[in-house]
């Protein structure tokens, strides 16, 4: 219990090494005490590095099946994999554990409109600001979903809002970057890039990102560093 506790104030300074040593430690000594696999699952979602999340989601799953953060989880990952209506299925079971929990409405809201129905999405990411409206993952969602309704003003504003609350919230940077990017605002996305690598520097995904803005920005040698790095 203290080695995760000491690790959800280490992940929430933003001393994301020292998170992640307390949580391997707490699972040497003890291999079923769920809520460190949740945490760990959380930070690695938050890192980029989504198969790490889905084992460590998986594993709490199946120690503890009515464990709502857990299903969370397990859609975040599943929906950057394309998974879209396995993610509605874990934030379908999330909620029915616990509805006053907002993210898996606001994720299942993200799973719908990339698996077609934008509308439904939003509706649902409206339903989450209703149950905590200061829930920046709620924001983060409803902007990638209004970058894929091509409206990249608003998605713009939401990751900024989002970022204003948490300013380490690395799912909002790397979404901004990403659209940054894909609007060929390099300056920008390359700050946000350089944020991501600085706060998770070993995360091969956050080092890819910014290796691509670098090709943008015609910086080989910058983008090839990155690129070993991401390896």
């Amino acid at each position: 219990y203290v080695l995760n506790a000491r690790g959800r104030t280490y992940n929430d300074l933003g001393r994301l090494a020292e998170a992640k040593a307390d949580f391997d430690r707490a699972l040497e000594l003890d291999s079923k005490y769920v809520p460190v696999y949740v945490d760990r699952a959380r930070l690695a979602y938050e890192c980029g590095d989504f198969h790490a999340a889905e084992r460590d989601a998986n594993a709490a799953i199946e120690l503890a099946p009515r464990d709502a953060r857990a299903y969370t989880v397990r859609a975040l990952v599943r929906v950057e994999s394309g998974e879209f209506a396995e993610a509605i299925d874990d934030c379908d079971r999330a909620i029915s554990l616990n509805g006053r929990l907002a993210e898996p409405v606001a994720t299942r809201g993200l799973a719908k409109a990339f698996a077609g129905d934008i509308e439904a999405g939003l509706e649902d990411c409206h339903a989450a600001l209703r149950i905590d409206p200061d829930l920046p993952m709620t924001l983060v969602q409803r902007g990638r979903i209004m970058a894929a309704k091509g409206d990249g003003a608003a998605a713009v504003e939401d990751f900024t809002a989002a970022l204003e609350i948490n300013s380490r919230l690395m799912p909002a940077l790397r979404a901004r970057a990403k659209l940054f990017l894909d609007y060929e605002v390099v300056e920008d996305a390359l700050a946000d890039a350089n944020d991501l690598v600085r706060l998770a520097p070993d995360s091969a995904n956050h080092r890819a990102i910014r290796a691509s803005v670098y090709w943008a920005a015609d910086e080989t040698r910058q983008m090839l560093q990155d690129c070993e790095r991401a390896l």
